[in-house]
């Protein structure tokens, strides 16, 4: 891939959901996603170590997610977990896994409005 290049964002309508797995190599696939508000996303830990979904608390992103929305709090999710999350509140959300961020493993979700 050329540097600087910019990934596609993958898009999902209300009433569907998506997934975002949390890999081997400590990352999020796909590490940003857009949806529209009332759609639910799944995170599923592929990886045979424990993560987490947050998008707050020590070593984790800060401002995280819009006014009014509650926080991303998934807490250990062992190799083989789900973690769902319903979007109602439209704006841009930041999370991570606390132990790995320092590698990388941050994600965004954006939700647009209805």
């Amino acid at each position: 891939m050329l540097a600087g290049a910019v990934l596609p964002l993958r898009q999902v309508d209300p009433g569907e959901d998506d997934r975002i797995e949390l890999t081997a190599s400590n990352t999020f696939e796909p590490k940003h996603l857009i949806v529209k508000a009332g759609v639910t996303v799944v995170w599923k830990n592929l990886s045979t170590r424990q993560h987490t979904v947050t998008s707050e608390g020590p070593g984790s992103v800060r401002s995280n997610v819009p006014k009014g929305a509650s926080p991303l709090r998934s807490g250990e999710m062992a190799p083989g977990a789900s973690y769902s999350y319903l979007f109602t509140v439209a704006g841009t959300y930041r999370y991570g896994c606390p132990d790995h961020t320092d590698v990388g493993m941050v994600g965004t979700v954006t939700v647009k409005p209805r």
